[in-house]
């Protein structure tokens, strides 16, 4: 099953690249840009994934920008980074998505 969700996962970046690099550069400026609204105003419920491991984007930035998201909630995984989170965990993801409770949980 890994083996799938890894090639799924190189085959959607390589799709992502495809007509060239200026949606990748636009997404990564989202990085260092003001989002044009205040994270306390958001009051949907949103729930974060994060691989504590990750470097794309640390676990300190995550757990600072949950902290001002009033209903959202953040699920970390210890030994995961960016792109392992889910997909080593895609099953448990979509089980919350669904409105089941995380493994273990």
């Amino acid at each position: 099953m890994v083996v799938i969700r890894t090639a799924f996962q190189y085959q959607t970046m390589r799709e992502a690249m495809r007509q060239g690099t200026k949606g990748p550069v636009w997404d990564m400026g989202l990085y260092v840009r003001d989002f044009g609204f205040r994270l306390e105003d958001v009051r949907m419920p949103l729930t974060f994934f994060q691989g504590e491991q990750d470097t794309n984007a640390p676990i300190s930035l995550v757990r600072k920008v949950v902290s001002g998201l009033p209903t959202a909630r953040l699920i970390t995984f210890e030994i995961e980074a960016h792109l392992s989170t889910l997909c080593n965990h895609f099953d448990e993801i979509a089980k919350v998505l669904l409105g089941q409770p995380p493994d273990g949980g």
